[in-house]
């Protein structure tokens, strides 16, 4: 997945603007703006009166040299905008979805993905085709929505049925 920060207390929560904040000044270029499930800590913090955010760096599996700079840098950005460093934070604008639409394989086969992780996508693009071992095609899936490629698959091989991707929906910048 691209690397993100998941702010999880819910739009309605006292502490949302002060998370979103959080979420910004850690500045890894995307925001995922939904409610969380009960016992994660960035959902529960905030009902303590912290502002808590979940930074998702590298899909969770392994690590990437890129992700972990992100992750460095984000962690002193914060520092920098709440005072505890001198300087200022690299703020720049960050993109956050509050939809999400998930895809899965009308057949089974090989996915070939004609978007890359972060790409914009629009309604109707085709995403990802289903292919045979041979590169004939047995599916061209298509964006519901307008969005953004958030996460794929690490395997090229799928069943009838199975997830391949994510497309982060509501998007808006701030």
């Amino acid at each position: 997945m691209i690397d993100e920060v998941r702010v999880r207390c819910g739009r309605r929560h006292r502490l949302h603007e002060q998370c979103l904040e959080l979420a910004k000044a850690f500045g890894c270029g995307y925001v995922l703006d939904q409610k969380g499930p009960n016992g994660q800590l960035a959902r529960v913090a905030p009902d303590e009166g912290i502002p808590t955010v979940d930074p998702e760096l590298g899909g969770s599996v392994g690590w990437d040299e890129t992700s972990i700079r992100k992750g460095v840098d984000g962690v002193f950005n914060v520092l920098r905008h709440y005072g505890f460093l001198e300087g200022s934070p690299d703020l720049e604008s960050q993109t956050r979805a509050t939809g999400f639409e998930q895809y899965g394989a009308p057949a089974g086969g090989l996915v070939d993905m004609q978007k890359a992780l972060g790409e914009r996508v629009a309604r109707g693009e085709t995403i990802f085709e289903v292919t045979t071992p041979f590169g004939e095609s047995k599916a061209a899936i298509t964006a519901d929505s307008d969005g953004v490629l958030w996460r794929t698959r690490r395997l090229p091989q799928v069943a009838t049925g199975e997830y391949v991707c994510s497309v982060g929906t509501d998007l808006d910048s701030y």
